[in-house]
């Protein structure tokens, strides 16, 4: 594309296929949206962009911007490289992804969100500002706090006003900032009034308040000046004045929250119709998010359901019933972010009144194809070489009335998939959960298959819900449903289990002195091994014996004296029955686990800067410690990769037995 402008937006789709895409002398006033270019380049040639979003679901893209180009902003939500040569700037960098910067250009402020963190940049940004716990690396140097150039500033803009809050966007960034260092007056047609509870969130760079919404306010016009503070250090300059709203007294507020990134989509349109479950009858209200995915909406009292759509978006809705006297505020929701052409999307909800926690676990076929592996939340991602296969993003984070779970298979591999639902508390029936799956096929808005818990399953805790077989290289993808949900039977003294063992109903008597406990999930005359790294097989019983039961969640009772094999935070255990047989093993430990972290081992070229690290680092040990086949796997609540890169071994002493920890992939 040379010599345009664009009065609009720009979007490089995911169909763009091979070669380098060039934009030279190329004006655009909205969003410039990057969702394709596999394994090239796109360049920017002295060109004028208001906003760059790089959104790419499989794989860096690498962004290049030559000549004398500016941009205003930079959005990386997906991983990325950013090459800026000399005489290239950006204003404002936003990193929601781990990416690498090169070149000699210019950057005005870079802002670094968790997502961002391990991000390595190669020019020095005149402020940089980082989220709690984000690092990141210019130059060989690791920068963990943030690095504003000025110290003082002005107020530029006050905008996107809600009867909640207003943002205030500043001529340059500076550190410190809090409500002390502004004046903030309100006023409702023309007549001062006083906000109650007034906070200011430096990262969002919100201002936010009680609602001015009530009976005494609905139909006037609101609007708020905000102006330094006399004898503010850090606020200089004059004040601005919002735009101004009609204020109605009932209605609903909120956010609108990607499944991928876990931050605000912006730019989502939600429609409003009476009733529960009206969705397509005649549209009542309508609205669309800001730049951070807040929105607000007037709205008579009673039930609504709310069409949430945008652009790359899956088509979800969002159920909320509007008070008489105020605005429902808080109504959050996700959005699911559709993939590319030939990825696949699986997403589970449930009423998370009714279960609290429902997991999702998709086992599939690794590269080498013979083993597999399992995507949970144990092992959220499987990446090889670089190039990442599937993972699990968002984790039954719960808006509404229902909890979410989704997993993306990026790069599909010859063989069968199973993906099952795990329900950890087992006190409540799967079939009233109101569970539901649905697979997205490629770029595809509204759900390829749909499958619903079958109805009568009262007794059982996993849901094996389909098979989904891939050949072709990945072209051809064929789903079949199992829709049966599994039973778990078991054996409390090492003996094998099979279909006529025992029926789990209920925590078990332990017998300390004889108890071994072998558990299974089954269904008929099949068996689904279940958890983390598992084949999921069809064999009969007498082939069982080389499959791998992995651990199932659970917790020993205070006086030890019987064990609930569906809940969380204790290890099963499976006794070896022959040398072939694989299963995790706890034998000689006592229960329960007692460790202690007991020295740490720095990699090469790391400084040992918090004294107390042992006494932190025992902190982060996870309660699900395993003993399997004469080794311990450790789990710490911290930042692997980071973790993996600054410690080459710890001593963990467990049960008063002293053990060296060595991080593997």
């Amino acid at each position: 594309m040379k010599n345009m402008a664009i009065n609009g937006s720009l979007i490089l789709a995911e169909g763009i296929g091979e070669g380098d895409i060039i934009l030279e002398n190329v004006t655009v006033t909205g969003d410039t949206y990057v969702r394709g270019s596999e394994n090239n380049s796109i360049h920017f040639r002295n060109s004028t962009l208001a906003t760059i979003i790089v959104n790419k679901n499989d794989g860096q893209v690498r962004i290049v911007a030559e000549g004398d180009t500016k941009v205003i902003e930079v959005q990386l939500e997906t991983p990325a490289i950013l090459q800026i040569p000399e005489g290239a700037r950006i204003e404002t960098l936003v990193l929601n992804a781990a990416a690498n910067i090169l070149g000699n250009g210019a950057i005005n402020t870079a802002r670094v969100h968790i997502g961002g963190t391990g991000s390595n940049l190669s020019i020095r940004p005149q402020n940089i500002v980082l989220d709690s716990g984000v690092s990141i690396w210019i130059n060989g140097e690791i920068i963990s706090e943030n690095m504003p150039e000025e110290t003082t500033t002005s107020i530029k803009n006050v905008k996107n006003l809600t009867p909640t809050s207003v943002d205030i966007e500043f001529n340059e960034f500076i550190e410190g900032l809090s409500i002390n260092d502004f004046v903030i007056t309100a006023t409702l047609n023309g007549e001062a009034i006083e906000l109650q509870n007034l906070s200011y969130d430096e990262v969002s760079q919100t201002l936010s308040f009680s609602s001015v919404v009530g009976a005494s306010s609905s139909g006037k016009k609101f609007k708020i000046t905000v102006s330094p503070r006399e004898g503010s250090t850090k606020l200089k300059g004059e004040g601005k004045t919002s735009n101004e709203i009609t204020l109605e007294s009932t209605g609903i507020s909120g956010r609108i929250i990607d499944d991928v990134s876990h931050l605000g989509a912006s730019g989502v349109t939600i429609k409003f119709r009476s009733g529960v479950n009206n969705k397509d009858g005649e549209v009542v209200a309508e609205t669309v998010t800001d730049e951070n995915g807040y929105y607000s909406v007037s709205l008579p009292a009673g039930q609504y359901i709310g069409e949430l759509s945008g652009e790359g978006y899956v088509t979800g809705y969002l159920y909320a019933v509007v008070p008489t006297d105020s605005i429902l505020t808080d109504k959050n929701e996700i959005i699911i972010r559709a993939v590319s052409l030939e990825q696949i999307k699986i997403v589970l909800t449930w009423n998370d009144k009714v279960i609290s926690d429902l997991d999702s676990y998709l086992v599939a076929p690794s590269l080498d194809g013979t083993s597999k592996f399992s995507i949970s939340l144990a092992n959220r991602k499987y990446e090889y070489n670089g190039i990442k296969y599937a993972e699990l993003e968002q984790n039954g984070r719960a808006y509404n009335r229902y909890g979410i779970e989704t997993t993306t298979i990026y790069r599909p591999i010859d063989g069968e998939y199973y993906f099952y639902a795990h329900e950890f508390a087992s006190t409540t029936p799967l079939g009233n959960s109101a569970a539901k799956v649905q697979i997205f096929k490629g770029n595809s808005t509204v759900a390829d298959n749909s499958f619903n818990v079958p109805e009568g399953s009262s007794d059982g805790t996993d849901w094996i819900v389909f098979k989904l077989t891939v050949s072709n290289q990945g072209q051809n993808v064929n789903v079949t449903e199992i829709g049966k949900v599994a039973k778990i039977r078991y054996t409390t003294d090492g003996s094998k289990t099979n279909l006529n063992s025992t029926l789990y109903t209920g925590p078990i008597t332990v017998d300390k002195e004889n108890f071994k406990l072998t558990a299974m999930a089954a269904k008929y005359d099949a068996i689904i091994c279940q958890y983390s790294n598992v084949n999921i097989t069809t064999q009969s019983i007498e082939e069982f014996t080389k499959s791998r039961v992995p651990e199932i969640l659970n917790r020993i009772s205070e006086d030890n004296t019987s064990i609930d094999i569906t809940e969380e935070n204790q290890i099963v255990t499976i006794t070896k029955e022959n040398d072939d047989a694989i299963g995790y093993i706890w034998e000689n430990i006592d229960m329960p686990i007692h460790y202690e972290l007991k020295s740490v081992t720095l990699a090469d070229g790391f400084t040992l800067k918090n004294q107390n690290v042992i006494e932190w680092m025992n902190k982060k040990i996870d309660r699900k410690i395993m003993v399997y086949s004469g080794m311990i796997d450790c789990y710490f609540n911290s930042n692997f990769d980071t973790l993996k890169s600054q410690v080459s071994e710890l001593v963990v002493s467990i049960n008063g037995v002293d053990y060296t920890v060595k991080f593997a992939n």
